[in-house]
């Protein structure tokens, strides 16, 4: 799942006109070129019926959009959403947005702004 949120990402023009390559899972370093993002796994429950596990997980993946201005920020969380919402690709069975909001700015002396989008991602487990 990770793999196929990645290379969906790379491969949107909307995503790589404002972020480039910038699209790292679970690592934000510190002092990072802007804009960027950053995904992570929050959950990943499992899903059952009555005779065991169907297969099938329920990630929420965070998507934090970190850019120097909020504006900008803003531009790269809707074109993730533009990219995401609703699809299915890969191991992926659907993405569907669950919320989306203002994080923390980065600590000064370089304020950095951030906002994420929260993703239910259906998927078959490896």
């Amino acid at each position: 799942m990770q793999q196929d949120l990645i290379q969906r990402l790379l491969a949107s023009t909307g995503v790589s006109a404002i972020a480039g390559t910038r699209i790292n899972w679970n690592r934000n370093k510190q002092g990072a070129a802007n804009p960027r993002i950053r995904l992570r796994l929050v959950s990943e429950p499992r899903d059952y019926h009555l005779k065991g596990p169907t297969g099938l997980l329920y990630a929420r993946v965070q998507v934090d959009c970190f850019a120097d201005s909020y504006t900008q920020a803003t531009a790269l969380r809707k074109a993730v959403i533009d990219e995401l919402e609703i699809q299915s690709f890969g191991s992926i069975h659907l993405i569907t947005v669950l919320d989306s909001g203002d994080g923390p700015d980065e600590t000064p002396p370089s304020p950095v702004h951030h906002v994420y989008v929260d993703l239910q991602v259906i998927h078959k487990g490896a």
